[in-house]
């Protein structure tokens, strides 16, 4: 007989380590799968049973980190909206960001609150709430704001995608392509642009599941392309019409590009590629093959996002867009991890360092040491780190 239960603090793995084995003497035609359900719950956080995550730093062999899996799970692998809803708040002075080979690292002067948090409002001796003080950004703060926040968010979207999709015609990573769309005629609403190339996106995304990728008639409705673009009006030289820049990710080599894009398109004009010609060949490159060139990419579309958040004519409208099923950059709190991670970095595969950045946070401003690297030329480094990465995510 199993005894009632009043204590509110009472688990269901503590339920179920209580009469689980006796429950089971009683039902001996319980399913396989349910055994094995109950049995890694039991063993969930139990380093001794289920396996636990060894980090080590090369440098300090003696200091090891353990953390439970499903801890890690929680704790490192942001973000988890779900689960870090459920984690107790925990306080970290260390960040780093994963966007494919690129690995920004964050060290905040101040540590910054994790996971759920309880918030206590001060009350005055009457009882009321007291307001605390807030940062206040004039409106022209608040767009530049915006405007660097939106630059960042595409800048890691696109390193996270850029040579990580794999054809599965060479088993190796496609080339990202870049592409730009302008109207003959005089379109300058722009949300009647955004339907043309909406459009053109679905008539495109159609042609190769139908050509490259061979696939009938209902699977070629899949939307498989992934892509970032940006808006652009032509002001200089015609007067505000919308332009499109499109930066593709997994786009197959096209057979008879040209021409079918122009059906494909049918509403204007378009380039292919880099419109510059490259200073050894003296060719234009259609293709883009190392980061290098993909940062010189970005930092021409993140050009257009900050002129777009200028623009009156894009307020309240989307000023980018972005396929859907994009890979996510990776964001790691463990300051063991970020530290470990650091450690392995190549000294030459810096781009970038700044300290003592800043940014509004409620009332005050927050510091931070930002620095930045690549590895897409230091494979074995990328490889050590993925392979640490594997084992947590």
């Amino acid at each position: 007989m199993i005894d009632t239960i009043t204590s509110k603090k009472y688990s269901i793995k503590q339920i179920f380590e209580d009469h689980w084995p006796e429950y089971q003497n009683i039902h001996s035609d319980i399913p396989k799968y349910i055994l094995a359900e109950a049995k890694k719950m039991l063993n969930c956080r139990d380093p001794k049973k289920l396996g636990y995550h060894k980090y080590c730093c090369p440098n300090h062999v003696n200091e090891a980190l353990l953390l439970a899996r499903e801890k890690a799970k929680i704790e490192a692998n942001r973000p988890l909206r779900v689960d870090e809803r459920k984690a107790e708040p925990y306080l970290t002075n260390s960040k780093v960001v994963i966007s494919g080979s690129l690995f920004e690292f964050y060290n905040f002067q101040s540590p910054i609150i994790l996971g759920r948090k309880h918030r206590k409002r001060q009350r005055d001796h009457e009882g009321n709430i007291i307001e605390a003080e807030k940062y206040v950004l004039s409106e022209e703060e608040k767009i530049k704001s915006s405007a660097k926040r939106a630059q960042k968010a595409l800048r890691q979207l696109a390193y996270a995608n850029a040579f990580e999709w794999i054809n599965p015609d060479t088993n190796k990573p496609f080339l990202p392509i870049t592409l730009t769309l302008t109207f003959k005629e005089e379109i300058k609403d722009i949300e009647i642009a955004n339907q043309k190339f909406n459009d053109f996106i679905k008539r495109l995304n159609y042609s190769i599941n139908r050509v490259e990728r061979n696939l009938s008639k209902q699977e070629a409705e899949k939307n498989l392309l992934k892509y970032s673009a940006v808006i652009e009006f032509q002001d200089k030289n015609r007067g505000g019409v919308v332009h499109y820049h499109i930066l593709f990710y997994n786009l197959p080599k096209m057979n008879r590009i040209y021409d079918r894009l122009a059906k494909i398109w049918g509403k204007g004009y378009f380039w292919v590629g880099s419109k510059k010609r490259n200073r050894k060949t003296g060719k234009r490159s259609s293709y883009v093959n190392d980061t290098k060139q993909l940062g010189k990419i970005i930092d021409y579309f993140t050009k257009y996002i900050s002129k777009n958040f200028e623009d009156p004519r894009l307020k309240g409208k989307k000023r980018y867009f972005n396929a859907k099923g994009l890979k996510k950059p990776q964001h790691i709190y463990i300051e063991e991890l970020v530290s470990m991670f650091k450690c392995n970095m190549p000294e030459e595969a810096l781009t970038f360092e700044k300290k003592d950045l800043s940014y509004p946070y409620k009332h005050t401003e927050r510091f931070f040491d930002y620095a930045r690297y690549d590895l897409s030329m230091h494979q074995k480094a990328l490889k050590t780190i993925k392979e640490q990465l594997d084992i947590y995510s």
